[in-house]
C-alpha cells in the first residue's frame, strides 16, 4: 500500500508510524525540514520538504500511486485543498482533519471520504477503524464530481475589488475553495466578505460543463 501524509506532526507522525509497522511505502509531506528531517531518522519514511497544496510535489509523492491520503497539519485550509486536489488525482481514499462546520460545505461539493475532527486524536483508532477499514465511518459525503483548476488574478480583472459574494458564480456548478494571497502567501478558505486582490490565486471546483463560462464570469 502506498500512503501521502500531508503534515508531520503528532497526528501525522502517529498514523505514519502504524503505516511503517503494516509495511506501507510510505511519503509525508512536511514544510518544516528539520521536523521532517527528525521524522525521517524516526521511521525511516521519505519526507518530502515543501507544500502539500503543490501538484507537482504530490506528483513527485507520487500520488498517482496512492491508496490513501492523510491531510493532517495543524492548518484547516491546507487540509482542505490539498484532500480536495487529491481527490481530484484519483486517489482511492481521501482523509482530512477539519474542525470548523464552516467548510462543511465546500467538502460537499467534492468527495472526500473521511472528515476527522480535531479532538480525534487517537493515531490507531483512525488507522484500524478509518485507514484500514472499507467501512464508511466517521463522516462520509456524496457530492457532484468536478475539476479543481488554479487562477492567477490579473489587474485587469473585473472581480478585482469584489467581494466574494459578489462574483457571480452558480453555486449549483462552481466554487471558490481558496484564495492564495500574494503579498503573505497566506492560504484562506473564503468568507463571502472577503475581497479579491490583483495577484491572488483562485483555487475554484468547477463541474466540467461549467468550466467554459468561468472567463466570463471571472475575467
Amino acid at each position: 500500500m502506498h500512503a501521502i501524509i500531508v503534515g508531520a506532526g503528532k497526528f501525522g507522525s502517529r498514523i505514519a508510524k502504524h503505516m511503517v509497522r503494516e509495511d506501507w511505502d510510505v511519503v509525508i509531506i512536511e514544510k518544516d525540514e528539520e521536523l521532517g528531517e527528525e521524522i525521517t531518522e524516526k521511521l525511516g519514511v521519505l519526507v518530502i520538504h515543501g507544500d502539500g497544496t503543490k501538484v507537482d510535489l504530490l506528483k513527485e509523492a507520487e500520488i498517482d500511486k496512492a491508496d490513501v491520503f492523510v491531510a493532517a497539519t495543524g492548518v484547516e485550509e491546507v487540509n482542505i485543498l490539498s484532500a480536495l486536489l487529491a481527490k481530484d488525482l484519483n486517489v482511492g481514499k481521501v482523509i482530512a482533519r477539519i474542525g470548523n462546520p464552516e467548510y462543511q460545505k465546500i467538502l460537499e461539493r467534492f468527495k472526500v471520504d473521511y472528515v476527522l475532527l480535531p479532538e480525534i486524536t487517537a493515531a490507531d483508532y483512525v488507522f484500524d477503524i478509518v485507514i484500514k477499514s472499507s467501512a464508511e465511518s466517521v463522516q462520509d459525503f456524496t457530492i457532484h464530481g468536478g475539476k479543481i483548476l488554479s487562477l492567477k488574478i490579473g489587474e485587469r480583472f473585473h472581480i478585482v475589488g469584489k467581494k466574494v459574494k459578489d462574483i457571480k458564480l452558480d453555486p449549483e456548478n462552481a466554487m471558490i475553495i481558496g484564495i492564495k494571497r500574494e503579498d503573505s502567501g497566506e492560504l484562506l478558505i473564503p468568507f463571502e466578505n472577503d475581497v479579491i486582490a490583483e495577484e491572488d490565486v483562485l483555487y475554484i471546483i468547477s463541474k466540467e460543463e461549467y468550466l467554459e463560462k468561468l472567463p466570463k464570469i471571472i475575467k
